[in-house]
């Protein structure tokens, strides 16, 4: 069974001509991608837009927010952690000032 389809779906687009020669009886509902039909006017529903606007959006919002927070974290503990380095080289040449001085005596 393969992962990828060999056939892809036609577009609504291609189909308008055979859509709107379909015969509708007054009982019987539209097919699935048609909303309403009329002698002049045949209106398609796209689902990819509904996927789309509920589904995709949002969690583009989501995975952006979330990456914000977390470049804002990782940027305040690296300037956390190169202050520390800088405080402990700056202790570091203190005491080593100190023990040069001491043996110098």
């Amino acid at each position: 069974m393969a992962l990828i389809k060999p056939i892809y779906p036609i577009p609504l687009v291609n189909k308008l001509k055979a859509l709107l020669s379909f015969q509708l009886t007054k009982e019987a509902p539209p097919p699935t991608p048609i909303v309403y039909v009329d002698e002049h006017i045949c209106k398609l529903s796209n689902n990819s837009m509904k996927a789309r606007n509920m589904g995709l959006i949002p969690l583009l919002l989501i995975v952006l927010f979330t990456a914000c927070l977390n470049a804002n974290n990782i940027l305040k503990s690296w300037s956390a952690r190169e202050r520390a380095t800088i405080d402990s080289i700056e202790l570091y040449k203190k005491s080593m000032e100190r023990i040069i001085l001491v043996v110098q005596k």
